[in-house]
């Protein structure tokens, strides 16, 4: 959301309830691309639901030191 809003700044559109009367077709294309985002998100997690079931089900005493290596693994790398 602040980037819309930054993007928005930077065009010189004043963000605010007042978008929804000067801008409509703008208003209505972000409402538009956010609807389009979900579904997108959806269709691609429905298919992952079992993925994300086996994860749940690892002992927390063994992800959290894993994920916190995946974690300081990519810090090292990006420095």
């Amino acid at each position: 959301m602040a980037l819309m809003v930054g993007a928005m700044t930077i065009h010189g559109i004043v963000p605010g309830p007042q978008v929804m009367t000067k801008q409509p077709e703008l208003f209505w294309g972000m409402i538009a691309s956010m609807w389009l985002g979900n579904l997108m998100l959806v269709v691609i997690n429905l298919p992952l639901v079992g993925v994300w079931v086996t994860l749940l089900r690892v002992p927390y005493r063994l992800l959290y030191p894993v994920h916190h290596r995946l974690l300081l693994h990519r810090h090292l790398l990006h420095q």
